[in-house]
């Protein structure tokens, strides 16, 4: 079974960088993002890691994630059908 975080400073590395190591990370973090405000800025701290490590495959999910999660409503919608931290981790793992 994958454990929670354990520190306070794998919190801080799992939401501010694209470094999940687990799954149970991903889907914390896919919940963070619903958040109205948090999740974009979340966002964006990882697209730029994502951009500064070259993952381009990363960077365009989240490029994507924060394109859809703007408008009202339809954000909703696009965090639910497309959990970006989550796919990004599979395909990590792959």
């Amino acid at each position: 079974m994958e454990e929670l975080p354990k520190s306070l400073e794998d919190v801080i590395r799992s939401i501010a960088t694209t470094e999940q190591r687990s799954i149970v990370e991903a889907v914390l973090n896919d919940i963070l993002d619903a958040i109205p405000v948090v999740g974009e800025i979340a966002g964006l701290i990882r697209l730029a890691d994502s951009i500064e490590k070259k993952d381009f495959t990363r960077a365009l999910l989240e490029f994507g994630d924060l394109v859809l999660g703007f408008p009202p409503g339809i954000g909703d919608v696009s965090d639910i059908l497309t959990p970006t931290n989550i796919i990004a981790y599979l395909l990590k793992k792959k």
